[in-house]
């Protein structure tokens, strides 16, 4: 029975993977965005995300998630589709931040004041802060739609 399940639980996995739309921007999967990372492994990202902007002439767009948040999956599917996803392909080196249930990625959520998520925030390639929102479709109705999103990454600004 337990051999059964694990067949099935891959076979799921499989599936989903080979399902999962590919954002035309950011380069990651919705799976690859709600990973649970470690702290050192998203260091390590954020670290090769700041080399990568300075050498394209990008900025690094941190977005503070979980699997668990249903704002953060619904800004995760709009950044996909068009015009945010090519804004984001042109503007940004995508790091995606699990915080779990608050309890990962402890010192970039304080050192970006993070409070609530969906949270975006823009850094340049040192690592200065250049603007940070937080995003709330769902939870607070705020009407989100794939041509606002790609005109605050185009002019990001504190909101």
């Amino acid at each position: 029975m337990v051999l059964l399940r694990s067949l099935a639980l891959i076979a799921l996995l499989v599936f989903t993977a080979a399902c999962e739309n590919k954002p035309s921007g950011s380069g990651l999967s919705a799976a690859e965005t709600f990973k649970e990372t470690t702290d050192a492994e998203v260091n390590a990202a954020l670290a090769a995300a700041k080399e990568k902007a300075r050498a394209e002439g990008k900025w690094v767009l941190l977005e503070f998630v979980a699997s668990w948040c249903t704002d953060c999956r619904e800004v995760a599917k709009i950044a996909r589709q068009e015009p945010a996803a090519s804004v984001l392909a042109e503007k940004y080196i995508v790091v995606p931040v699990n915080v779990g249930r608050f309890n990962r990625n402890k010192a970039l959520i304080a050192e970006h004041q993070i409070k609530v998520i969906a949270a975006l925030v823009v850094i340049d390639a040192d690592g200065k802060r250049i603007a940070k929102t937080t995003l709330e479709p769902i939870t607070k109705k705020n009407s989100l739609t794939s041509e606002s999103l790609a005109d605050w990454l185009k002019s990001p600004k504190d909101s």
